[in-house]
């Protein structure tokens, strides 16, 4: 594990000299666009069913954020990147269960997307579009409580999900960009999309898609 991070700031020596080629470290906020309505049915359940006493009711939301890590490369008024960036979002509730216990407990709909190739265009020296066609990710719905032994840890909401490496988490999609660019810093605007419905397993069209507008900073290592 230690090598990790040498190899980590090797590569970055390594691109930043090579003058063209860049890595960015960036923070993104933004929305579930669609809305993900099983979620909302889920917090109803949970308010007026599972933990009607709690004190502290679940509040829906639809806000994401996550860090997002890039590497790419400018070519005159091309770039084109790749990168690994994270979506999540937590709700929770606590008060007494139904035995009359303190009890808290927590959703988390975590999107982990792996962009394999995106291209853009240069309009402006500051300004840039870009597209990625082909998205790979795994889109989670966990939970974590203290009615669990093991309180520290997230486990699957749905016992029923499919595993492996095309699970029912398994997303496929694409992404639009917009970037600014500002000496070091850049600005992006993304919009994220599936190709195809991300269903669970746990009853007829019972989907979250991961449609997502985000709106994230981040810092540029290299691409002089």
């Amino acid at each position: 594990m230690k090598r990790i991070p040498i190899l980590f700031f090797l590569f970055v020596f390594l691109v930043d000299a090579s003058g063209q080629g860049y890595v960015s470290l960036g923070y993104q906020i933004g929305s579930f666009s669609s809305g993900l309505k099983n979620l909302r049915n889920e917090v109803y359940y949970l308010n007026h069913v599972t933990y009607p006493n709690f004190s502290e009711k679940f509040e829906m939301s639809n806000f994401n954020h996550g860090v997002e890590i890039e590497f790419g490369y400018f070519d005159n008024k091309w770039y084109y990147f790749g990168n690994w960036n994270n979506k999540h979002l937590v709700i929770s509730g606590s008060g007494k269960n139904q035995n009359n216990q303190d009890t808290e407990f927590s959703v988390k709909v975590r999107h982990n997307n792996f962009v394999t190739f995106a291209v853009g265009r240069k309009l402006k020296p500051w300004l840039g579009v870009a597209f990625a066609p082909a998205n790979l990710g795994t889109l989670k719905v966990l939970k974590k409580s203290n009615d669990n032994p093991e309180t520290d840890k997230w486990t699957d909401f749905y016992p029923n999900v499919t595993r492996g490496v095309l699970s029912q988490y398994t997303t496929l999609g694409g992404s639009l960009y917009v970037d600014v660019f500002l000496k070091r810093l850049r600005l992006r605007g993304s919009y994220s999309f599936d190709y195809f419905r991300h269903e669970i397993n746990v009853g007829p069209s019972y989907a979250y898609p991961q449609n997502s507008v985000n709106f994230g900073a981040a810092f540029i290592i290299g691409g002089r």
